[in-house]
């Protein structure tokens, strides 16, 4: 897998992994990184098929942290995934979203429909997830309870200082 960076609109400096030819297929992490839920067998069942193309949205991976999420953070994720399509001259293309991800593909599947021929919505929910509710303050007060392999994700998705 290469990787690089695309300027856009905002102005943000928008990281992204990329392998493969053919038509392009857009992975969408899930809330908690690529790291903690990554595409590795999909990428490797597909990369002879498709370009895949994975953007670490703002505040993940590579690309800029954000000091807070806010409410409308998926509409804002699906206009900025759009625009990194746009930079990396990407006219249509598949989405396949995990969690978060996925509400961002719906989003953008609606928003683009000509641009975004197909979706493919994994672990999607639309509403806050209230029965993660305990288990994600859990998460914020006491992390090492994810375990060492949770731990080392998070550190490289979000930075050794993510907590």
């Amino acid at each position: 897998m290469t990787s690089g960076f695309v300027e856009i609109a905002g102005p943000a400096r928008i990281h992204y992994r990329e392998s493969g030819a053919g038509p392009p297929l857009v992975f969408l992490h899930g809330g908690w990184g690529y790291e903690i839920f990554p595409f590795d067998r999909q990428i490797e069942a597909l990369a002879g098929r498709r370009r895949i193309v994975i953007p670490d949205r703002s505040g993940y991976g590579r690309s800029p942290k954000i000091e807070f999420l806010p409410v409308d953070f998926h509409r804002r994720a699906a206009e900025e995934t759009l625009r990194v399509l746009d930079a990396l001259e990407i006219g249509q293309a598949a989405l396949w979203g995990h969690s978060d991800g996925a509400v961002i593909a719906a989003i953008m599947g609606l928003a683009a429909p000509g641009r975004i021929p197909a979706v493919i919505l994994e672990a999607m929910h639309y509403e806050p997830k209230y029965e993660s509710h305990q288990w994600m303050e859990t998460m914020a007060r006491a992390p090492e309870v994810a375990g060492r392999r949770a731990m080392e994700a998070l550190a490289r998705d979000h930075g050794e200082d993510w907590r």
